[in-house]
């Protein structure tokens, strides 16, 4: 056998080196550039498969799916309705989030189903497993739990036992002993993932794996690892917090872009079923620069607060500190009040808040920092019965955004009765106000005493 030769490859943008540079010469990314194995392999002649025919649309009959459940409501629905046998679905996060024990809590549940469960937590000792397993009081006769780093061996007690549902913790422990690479390398991870769909589509079993990513939020290893599985679902949130998301990103057996909203407890994580009652306070009329926006998550509307602080700066440079919004949007908000609406924030610090730990992306978030904004440098608080989305453009419109009617229907059905939303030609509700500019906002919260409360 001949030696492999070995080359550098950039997880970035796919440029190659014979040597490691620090820095890839073609994107200009650091430590992007990963060792890869080249196998000189000989090509073989195959013989012709006669059993091997296409089949048209009309000889493909559909068959229904049979998922499996996981008795977790919100998993389920970010999962599509269950797991299909078959699959392999990839959890990415960062390290200490809870990928791990969302992991053991699901092996619980599938295994008080009757379902075999293989757990490979390579990263750890089954003791230390065990540790965990006790405090979050989780037990099950059907969970098999192993830490082996060597996947061969790992692969070998899966054909012994034949298990329904096959965890791997994490890929980046785990190792091919064919390769001399070393474990979290790119040819490693793509070698390991691919023998690993191979055991879950021959056995039609339901295959987990974990994955740690960057501090840039990726996945740690290459990108083609996202198109080899079957589901990509990201862990999100703050460590020290205690609120975690999960996003699909990927699923090819349900929707993407569906967020599932958990809570991090001393008995484990825990389904927030109602992301809107845990992200807004009571009493949030009682001071200014506070206020209710609808977003949207995935397909589901959610309410959050929105808070806004403005002062005096004492500084040379006025600060922007912002949590829970991009940055770049946010300053962009912040001109366009100062333009169009001659508000003097030049000298001004200003703060700007998403309680709850939550990191917004949804544009219709717009509208209310501008409330809250407006609202604090006024000094007038906002009634906590008014609710607001939508997005503003450079020339201070507000535009519409998807989703207009059902992010309407939820904020009424929990008790929200003033709405501020950008105009539509048919608005037959008359608590809700429709708006086309900022300036027509301005107005409403200086004049309009049915939607402020005094100080």
């Amino acid at each position: 056998m001949s030696k492999p030769s070995r080359i550098y490859k950039c997880t970035e943008c796919g440029y190659t080196s014979s040597n490691w540079l620090g820095r890839c010469p073609n994107c200009n990314s650091w430590n992007t550039l990963e060792e890869v194995i080249l196998e000189k392999e000989v090509q073989k002649t195959k013989k012709k498969d006669a059993s091997v025919k296409a089949l048209s649309l009309r000889e493909i009959k559909a068959k229904s799916i049979e998922r499996i459940t996981t008795d977790y409501p919100e998993t389920d629905r970010l999962l599509g309705g269950g797991v299909v046998p078959g699959s392999v679905l990839l959890i990415g996060g960062e390290p200490g989030i809870g990928k791990s024990t969302l992991m053991l809590q699901l092996s619980e549940s599938f295994s008080r189903k009757g379902l075999k469960v293989l757990y490979n937590c390579a990263e750890e000792s089954v003791y230390q497993v065990g540790l965990r397993a006790s405090r979050l009081n989780i037990g099950g006769e059907n969970l098999r739990i192993i830490s082996e780093i060597s996947l061969d061996n790992a692969i070998s007690v899966y054909e012994e036992i034949k298990p329904d549902i096959f965890i791997i913790d994490s890929i980046q422990a785990v190792r091919d002993e064919s390769l001399p690479a070393q474990p979290g390398t790119v040819t490693q991870i793509k070698l390991c993932t691919s023998k690993i769909i191979d055991l879950a589509k021959r056995d039609n079993s339901v295959v987990f794996i974990t994955g740690h990513v960057t501090k840039e939020g990726i996945l740690a290893g290459p990108k083609t690892l996202e198109h080899m599985v079957d589901g990509v679902f990201y862990f999100e949130g703050d460590r020290d917090g205690i609120i975690r998301l999960i996003r699909s990103v990927k699923n090819r057996y349900g929707d993407t872009n569906e967020v599932a909203f958990m809570e991090m407890t001393p008995e484990g994580l825990k389904e927030i079923s109602n992301p809107s009652l845990f992200f807004v306070r009571e009493g949030l009329g009682s001071t200014p620069g506070a206020t209710v926006s609808v977003i949207v998550e995935g397909t589901r509307p959610i309410l959050v607060e929105v808070q806004a602080l403005v002062t005096r700066s004492v500084y040379a440079a006025p600060r922007r500190v912002v949590q829970g919004v991009d940055f770049n949007r946010f300053s962009f908000i912040l001109a366009v009040l100062e333009k169009l609406l001659q508000l003097p924030l030049f000298n001004k610090d200003v703060f700007l808040n998403i309680p709850g730990g939550v990191t917004v992306k949804d544009p219709a978030l717009d509208l209310s920092i501008a409330l809250a904004v407006i609202s604090s440098i006024l000094e007038v608080p906002l009634t906590s019965e008014l609710f607001s989305f939508g997005e503003i453009g450079l020339t201070g419109e507000i535009r519409q955004v998807m989703w207009h009617e059902k992010r309407v229907e939820t904020a009424l059905r929990l008790g929200y009765s003033e709405g501020i939303v950008p105009l539509k030609r048919k608005e037959d509700d008359p608590r809700i106000r429709g708006v086309r500019t900022l300036k027509e906002v301005y107005n409403i919260i200086k004049d309009a005493r049915s939607y402020v409360r005094p100080v």
